[in-house]
């Protein structure tokens, strides 16, 4: 590149043009591309005491306007001749014409006298028309409505099509942090008939923007959408209007897909229009953007029994013709079960629709697997509204466990198709011991009296300062919001026991034992393969149904002895059947600085290589030779114990899930060995690697790593 720069410096030079001895040749000048016609907006929209005096600007141009969400046309009354005052919560909407060139339509929202609100602010504006003409408006039944039907089939707001309006976010701080053309849909099963509509915004291409792009649902929330619901509460509408944030809420450190949620106030073409929950839209996109790696295109989603929004059904039915032919009493049948689904997902997914006694829970299932090889059916936990005593108070003693293994329901909300695969799973006495367990780990974490209170209390006091306008806007009751409030307080106080009672009822666990867990400094215990205790821990478990306990020392530390329990002193994992009426443990740990510690390293991760699959690196730093084996990597749910294979000073050695992959990824690889039984989590996780003692010798931690496809 360098020498024909040169080459066409010194030609120029010579010539003193370039093309001065060749005057056939002729230079074409670009035209410059002209920005689009637009219209400024001095001030901006935004939030204004008493009033706002507004100028437009479209230089060489003529400027229409209307502030009734109406849009603008060349129209002699709607020419823009000078300041608009604004003394009143508006919607400018401008358009320029400049000769045949027309501009597209502007909106910007004045607030003023507004109330002060915690919440984020969403302004749309559109031709009232669309919304509200009688005949074909969205909003409105319409002529086509079939009356004696309640669900109205034929009315308007049963409209699934998209129509492009003007749309304004607002943070609490005042900032406008999306002002843009956005596609408009309604939203919602049943929930349509209130006369509070959900609605979906969409963000497209041809709209100007191809993503909503800042962070809705804060710093732990996405940072772009392309699609955002603005839903009425669903169910709920006239009653907590949080219900089912609040029950999703409650699980954000559980292994489920489930919708962030953040309340809002909406207006429509300047007029307040209610409280509104953000929710993410549960598509395609969706399932990408919460899963690194996984491609929108490459997946299998459905809904319901058979309802395909994405993919083929060939491997899931083939996967329910397995789990009906064959017996999962049979250990290799549910190994096979395993590889299929990922079970703990579907554990807390059934756990959380029972303990909310979801009664609506047959009608709103969606599930989804990667299209690979080793891609897991995973569920997406949605529309729980019906829990938490909807529609009943005293639903805090319904045995949605029956009710969620009924065999025949018959139909819905429980319809046989709906149970099949928990009730088939419950045939494995290793999954029923697994869920047992695993119910209990909630019911003494997640789901304590204490932590389901502090969720409602804090939803409570969140939403109490802006209810009154809400409540008035749509003519709600404050004593049934008050009301239905309570329900939840209830529910939370008086659920958990009831549940203990079902469980034991259904499989015969025995009484229930107290447990206390203590650790000392130095490491922490893993309690069934699921709650990390890193100080104390109480609980309550049954008598028999064996708990698994394991002692993880850190760095600079190793596992010593269990005090309050009589078993070999070094035994780090331990399966233990409780049969005293309290038992207290304690992990003690102790220092110890293994002479290989910070030599031996894990050197590199690769959770998310699309074409090796998951692979990691050990590096040996040391001047000798080690014998890896026994040795053992963990994660935070599975271990990799080392075969017989020593690791050279100053070499490497790869792990690897797929040799035959990754030898075709890295064919000058030399040292690997595969056989990794597990994927590495393709969000975050810690691997760790210990001797054959259990000394901790290295840890490697990551989050959010982009996808590698290749070296």
């Amino acid at each position: 590149m360098r020498l024909i720069l040169n080459t066409f410096i010194l030609l120029f030079w010579a010539t003193g043009s370039l093309f001065a001895q060749n005057p056939a040749v002729t230079i074409s000048e670009k035209k410059e591309e002209k920005p689009p016609l637009s219209v400024e907006y001095q001030p901006q929209g935004g939030f204004y005491e008493d009033r706002a005096i507004v100028e437009l600007y479209a230089p060489g141009a003529s400027i229409y306007y209307t502030t009734d969400g109406t849009d603008p046309k060349k129209d002699r009354d709607l020419k823009y001749e000078g300041p608009i005052l604004i003394d009143e919560t508006s919607v400018v909407r401008a358009i320029a014409f400049r000769g045949k060139e027309k501009s597209r339509i502007f909106s910007h929202t004045y607030f003023i006298n507004e109330p002060e609100s915690d919440f984020p602010i969403v302004s749309v504006s559109l031709n009232p028309k669309i919304l509200f003409d009688p005949e074909y408006g969205l909003f409105m039944k319409g002529s086509n409505a079939i009356d004696s039907l309640w669900k109205l089939p034929g009315a308007n707001f049963w409209s699934r099509k998209e129509l492009p309006v003007s749309a304004e976010i607002f943070e609490t701080n005042g900032e406008c942090v999306y002002r843009n053309l956005t596609g408009f849909r309604l939203f919602g099963g049943m929930s349509r008939l209130f006369p509070q509509k959900s609605f979906t915004l969409v963000s497209r291409k041809r709209y100007g923007q191809k993503r909503i792009k800042h962070r809705i649902f804060g710093e732990d929330g996405l940072k772009k959408f392309k699609f955002l619901v603005l839903r009425n509460s669903g169910s709920d509408y006239g009653k907590t209007h949080f219900r089912d944030g609040m029950m999703t809420g409650l699980l954000k450190d559980w292994d489920l897909d489930m919708q962030d949620f953040r309340p809002a106030h909406v207006y429509l073409n300047g007029e307040y229009w209610g409280i509104y929950n953000f929710r993410e839209k549960i598509n395609r996109y969706f399932i990408a953007d919460h899963h690194k790696g996984v491609d929108k295109d490459s997946i299998d989603l459905f809904e319901h029994r058979f309802v395909r929004k994405r993919g083929s059904k060939q491997h899931y039915r083939e996967f329910l013709t397995f789990l009906e032919e064959q017996e999962l009493t049979n250990a290799t049948n549910y190994a096979y079960v395993k590889s299929q689904m990922e079970v703990e997902n579907f554990m807390d997914y059934q756990i959380a629709q029972i303990f909310f006694d979801n009664q609506d829970a047959g009608g709103n299932i969606k599930f989804w697997r990667p299209q690979k090889p080793n891609g897991k059916w995973r569920w997406i936990l949605y529309d729980t509204d019906w829990g938490f005593g909807l529609h009943y108070p005293l639903a805090y003693r319904n045995n949605s466990l029956a009710f969620h293994t009924e065999p025949d329901g018959p139909a819905w909300p429980n319809p046989p198709w709906s149970t099949f695969i928990l009730r088939k799973l419950l045939d494995n006495r290793e999954f029923k011991q697994a869920f047992i367990n695993r119910f209990a780990d909630r019911l003494n974490t997640t789901f304590t009296v204490e932590n389901v209170r502090n969720e409602i209390d804090n939803l409570h006091n969140t939403f109490l300062p802006e209810m009154p306008r809400h409540l008035k806007r749509w003519r709600l009751s404050k004593s049934k919001w008050k009301e239905q409030v309570g329900v939840l307080r209830t529910f939370a106080e008086k659920r958990p026991e009831y549940v203990w009672a079902h469980l034991a009822e259904k499989f015969g666990t025995g009484p229930q034992k107290d447990l206390s867990i203590e650790t000392t400094h130095g490491g922490y215990v893993i309690l069934n393969e699921n709650i990390r205790i890193e100080e104390d821990f109480e609980g309550k478990y049954f008598q028999n149904v064996p708990i698994k306990i394991k002692a993880v020392p850190v760095l600079g530390y190793r596992f010593s002895h269990w005090e309050g329990i009589s078993i070999d002193k070094r035994e780090t994992d331990v399966t233990l059947r409780l049969r005293r009426k309290k038992y207290e443990l304690k992990a003690v740990f102790e220092k110890f600085a293994h002479p290989l510690a910070n030599q031996i390293m894990i050197n590199e991760v690769s959770p998310n290589n699309k074409k090796s699959g998951d692979w990691l690196e050990i590096y040996n730093n040391s001047e000798e030779s080690v014998n890896l084996e026994n040795w053992i990597l963990a994660d935070s749910k599975n271990e990799f114990f080392f075969p017989k294979v020593t690791l050279p000073a100053k070499d490497y050695l790869i792990l690897c899930e797929d040799s035959a992959k990754f030898e075709k990824t890295f064919p000058t690889a030399y040292n690997y060995i595969g056989g990794l039984g597990f994927g590495l989590n393709k969000i975050s996780e810690t691997v760790r690697l210990f001797t054959s003692e259990g000394a901790a010798i290295d840890s490697m931690g990551y989050q959010n790593l982009e996808p590698r496809d290749s070296a």
